[in-house]
């Protein structure tokens, strides 16, 4: 494994790996080259001669770009966005050697004629974030025809407090718009029920867990079934659930705060409290978060189907 020091990318550039008596050993980055090895390696594209090096002052010329697009099956299955565990891709050119794609780089096209409309973006959202929203920097790429838009990541209307309730209705008008996987989740237990009866059931803390963030959702009234709890318990919470600033209609959390008082014997975690006109159950802190799946659609070991199939 590599030593403590990161490596120097480039080929010639110095990297330390630790050997089996936990010494570390200095050696030099080699070029890349799967000769003989092409039948371990998934992702393996065959490049043209018309690369162009780039920032050759910080490379050696060992970096290149290929402006014109690339057509090739391969590429319909690489992960539009670079995840840390894909698989290496690698691209052989016409006089043997090879490269190794660096997906830390991203070419965009933006011209005078053709800019960018929002400086980026669809990439952050297409990275889930780990791209940032913002203009090209003007670099040795772009300098010749970067145009910056003045339009980059505004809001659509000028009142910044709009919501956006994330119900059924908005998800599928979501997955319609951007063919996004995007789901609420459901199924998981306060308190998990096993088979077998000498085993203790896995359960949440107590809502009363100093620091601890809890889930509540609203019970019909004719349903409820208020649990038993002590004064103080009943006080805290009852306190805690009565912020009226969370118009979230579904659910709501609390964060039990330091100094919190609970009665010590108060332990179920299942817990049901009426305040004011309001039943509340406490339910899985994950109960009806929402996530974009869409990455595992490709990656799931049981097939694409047992995520799709839920659109």
């Amino acid at each position: 494994e590599l030593c403590a020091n990161a490596p120097t990318d480039g080929v010639g550039n110095r990297f330390s790996i630790q050997i089996e008596d936990g010494s570390c050993w200095d050696s030099k980055n080699p070029a890349v080259s799967v000769d003989g090895h092409e039948d371990k390696v998934k992702n393996i594209l065959d490049l043209p001669d018309s690369l162009t090096p780039i920032d050759e002052n910080f490379t050696n010329g060992d970096e290149f770009i290929l402006p014109s697009g690339l057509s090739s099956d391969t590429c319909d299955q690489i992960p539009k966005v670079a995840e840390y565990y894909d698989e290496p891709i690698f691209g052989k050119l016409p006089d043997g050697s090879w490269l190794q794609f660096d997906p830390r780089l991203s070419i965009q096209s933006n011209t005078l004629e053709t800019p960018l409309p929002d400086g980026g973006k669809g990439t952050e959202f297409d990275s889930r974030g780990l791209t940032q929203c913002s203009n090209t920097p003007r670099t040795f790429l772009n300098e010749d025809t970067c145009f910056l838009s003045d339009e980059a990541c505004q809001p659509s209307a000028s009142n910044t407090d709009l919501q956006v309730l994330l119900e059924d209705e908005t998800l599928i008008t979501l997955y319609e718009l951007t063919n996004r996987y995007v789901y609420s989740i459901i199924g998981l237990n306060v308190v998990d029920q096993y088979v077998e009866m000498d085993e203790f059931p896995v359960k949440l803390p107590h809502p009363c867990t100093a620091s601890l963030r809890s889930r509540w959702t609203r019970k019909e009234m004719s349903g409820c079934d208020p649990t038993e709890l002590y004064s103080s318990t009943n006080d805290t919470l009852t306190d805690l659930l009565s912020d009226e600033s969370d118009r979230n209609p579904y659910i709501r959390d609390i964060y039990f705060p330091e100094t919190g008082q609970c009665n010590a014997t108060d332990t179920d975690p299942s817990v049901e409290i009426i305040v004011g006109d309001t039943c509340w159950e406490r339910v899985h802190h994950e109960y009806l978060s929402i996530y974009d799946i869409t990455y595992w659609v490709t990656r799931h070991p049981g097939s694409a189907y047992h995520i799709t199939k839920w659109a």
